[in-house]
């Protein structure tokens, strides 16, 4: 399950990237138009990050179809030693779907994002320095 759900992710955040690709790549290529695309590209991996349900459940879809396994593999949860001066109990992630939001798909989704903010975050300055030239 992990596997497909990886898999739908990643479609999902490519397919929003390649159309920036592929504009970068074209012969006339627009910095406002471009710029546009980034931030809806970011919109699109923000709104992302809050809709692991949907993708689970496409994975679900998927994994049906495929015949393998529709639900998360579950692990032993390894217990640390607890010394004497601690105050508090370690906290655990209780279900397999828990620990995979926090530990695969969010600093999937977080690594993603922040790459294409640093990644453009110059591209955004120039065009809002000579936005005066583009015209609308």
């Amino acid at each position: 399950m992990t596997f497909t759900v990886l898999l739908i992710l990643w479609e999902q955040i490519l397919r929003c990237i390649c159309a920036i690709s592929k504009h970068l790549q074209s012969k006339s290529v627009n910095l406002s138009t471009t710029t546009i695309l980034v931030k809806e590209a970011i919109d699109f991996i923000c709104q992302l990050r809050s809709k692991l349900d949907d993708v689970c459940q496409r994975g679900e879809n998927t994994a049906t179809q495929w015949g393998a396994e529709t639900t998360f593999k579950d692990t032993r949860i390894r217990t640390k030693k607890r010394f004497f001066e601690q105050l508090s109990n370690d906290c655990r992630l209780e279900t397999p779907r828990d620990r995979f939001r926090v530990k695969i798909f969010l600093p999937v989704v977080d690594t993603c994002l922040m790459q294409l903010q640093t990644r453009f975050e110059s591209l955004q300055n120039i065009t809002g320095l000579f936005s005066c030239l583009f015209p609308e």
